[in-house]
């Protein structure tokens, strides 16, 4: 369904935060068209403006277009992000509002616009995303941890939490949502090749490694839940990092999210994955130093606490596997973009079987 040429405004609001929703679907082929109607009033841009459009590729999960004034350049540009196909069944969209608005305030996050029936539209943030392997590089490790460190810091409200972890709660309610099949033949090929065309031996691997992370003590706090390379965006005028996309973000235990950007040191690429560059004891002990320096506000960190987080964190890693295991069954059901789902959850799958006995030994 193409927007009308209605551009109301209407207010929504969750936990005290407000924003504007328009209540339109927006067709991505007639993006400027739309932009200018609904949108163009909305930024207090003129109707008559000359607007170009800017494609990103990289995501695997929705659609994002930027549109610019042509007389402003890209810097000014307005991103326009569609939900990808049936994610809702996953993502908390007014979970992720409410996360962009809280940390909006705190100028952890870029400004959001508005929402509309099938996407929202946010401020683009300055800068390129960081690379594999700059990762691992120590100058980038220093200022992710500080953020990271920033971010979990970040008072959660009633609103985004029930007190209650989400990967815990969403281990079980995203397993539900994997199909007994697929439409394609080669998608069940895989399936059966991959995981014996049964979820039964990985729900085992759930439920126990579950009683195994209940027995840690790592502190609930607001996650990004999602900190790959394309997600973390490097200013070099400023020399700092920014956070994007907060589809994931909710209240987790911290040592889930540092293990969840440990794991993408390996890269997503399917063809270009390689876990021998997952970080080792030596650097992993430097990026929590930093991370619990800035955490706590001071350069004096015990070798006991180090090592405490460093024996989380590893063992959280188990959990970032079997979550995005869960993750990519349920993609390849419902995602429309080019992304081999099914083998990334093989991977992944197998990296956290391969990874299991000597990650719960730690």
């Amino acid at each position: 369904m193409a927007a009308s040429s209605s551009s109301r405004i209407e207010k929504r609001t969750n936990g005290g935060l407000t924003w504007s929703y328009v209540p339109i679907t927006i067709n991505p082929k007639e993006l400027l068209s739309s932009f200018r109607t609904h949108l163009c009033p909305l930024l207090r841009w003129g109707q008559e403006e000359e607007l170009s459009t800017k494609e990103f590729t990289d995501g695997i999960t929705n659609t994002l277009i930027g549109v610019y004034r042509r007389d402003r350049g890209k810097d000014d540009m307005v991103l326009i992000r569609f939900n990808g196909q049936d994610t809702e069944i996953m993502i908390d969209r007014v979970r992720e509002i409410t996360t962009m608005l809280l940390l909006s305030d705190l100028r952890l996050s870029t400004k959001l616009h508005c929402q509309f029936d099938n996407g929202i539209a946010y401020g683009y943030v300055p800068g390129r995303p960081v690379t594999i392997d700059e990762m691992s590089d120590p100058a980038m490790c220093r200022r992710i941890a500080k953020t990271l460190a920033r971010f979990h810091k970040v008072q959660v409200p009633e609103s985004l939490s029930n007190g209650k972890s989400r990967l815990l709660n969403e281990f079980f309610t995203w397993f539900d949502k994997i199909p007994d099949t697929y439409s394609k033949d080669e998608d069940n090929e895989k399936y059966l090749r991959s995981f014996g065309g049964s979820t039964d031996p990985l729900k085992r691997e759930v439920e126990e490694l579950t009683i195994e992370l209940e027995k840690l003590s790592s502190p609930l706090v607001l996650c990004h839940n999602d900190l790959l390379c394309g997600n973390i965006i490097y200013n070099e005028e400023e020399d700092n990092v920014s956070f994007i996309d907060f589809e994931y973000a909710g209240l987790n235990p911290r040592a889930y999210d540092i293990a969840d950007h440990f794991c993408e040191f390996v890269g997503i690429d399917i063809k270009d994955i390689d876990y021998t560059k997952y970080p080792g004891e030596e650097l992993q002990k430097k990026w929590l130093r930093m991370y619990l320096t800035e955490l706590k506000g001071t350069s004096d960190i015990s070798d006991t606490d180090l090592h405490q987080l460093y024996r989380e964190v590893n063992k959280y890693a188990l959990a970032a596997h079997l979550m995005w295991t869960i993750w990519g069954l349920i993609q390849a059901s419902i995602a429309t973009i080019d992304f081999d789902y099914l083998t990334y959850s093989s991977v992944r799958y197998n990296e956290y079987l391969a990874k299991k006995e000597h990650f719960l030994s730690l």
